[in-house]
């Protein structure tokens, strides 16, 4: 079962992507490339596991050996590309999730830099300095509420 199923091969079908035999921690959500992936196993450097076919499937269709297995051992069915698709889907969507929360987070950030700086070398008697003053409390709110 493991000769005729590849590590990579199923990783694609689950939509997760690979990249210089690496990709992204799927039994932690990573945001980096932390995972080695060869084609009979994957090892995470973050959780320090490693993962083989067996345990790929079972993580992503959430059985037991014997129904992991089973579902290895056969082509795939129906049923069984309709489950992948909606787990691809469901990816995709956290994923999506995150691409926002990160670009929301780094808008305020950069936004946090900009009045900081000007916090740190304006006049501090200035009407520039107060209201830097108030936009960073604003900003700070920002980043404990939506984020």
């Amino acid at each position: 079962i493991r000769l005729t199923n590849k590590v990579p091969d199923r990783l694609r079908m689950y939509g997760w992507e690979i990249r210089r035999g690496r990709c992204r921690g799927f039994c932690h959500d990573g945001h980096d490339f932390n995972m080695v992936v060869s084609d009979y196993s994957a090892y995470c450097f973050v959780c320090n596991q490693s993962f083989d076919i067996f345990d790929i499937v079972k993580h992503f269709e959430n059985c037991t050996f014997s129904e992991t297995v089973d579902k290895l051992s056969k082509p795939l069915s129906y049923g069984d590309r309709l489950r992948i698709r909606r787990i691809q889907r469901e990816h995709l969507k956290r994923q999506r999730e995150q691409n926002e929360y990160d670009k929301k987070y780094w808008c305020l950030w950069s936004k946090w830099i900009l009045v900081d700086t000007i916090i740190r070398f304006a006049n501090p008697y200035s009407k520039l300095y107060a209201d830097a003053i108030h936009k960073r409390e604003y900003l700070n709110y920002l980043m404990e509420v939506e984020l």
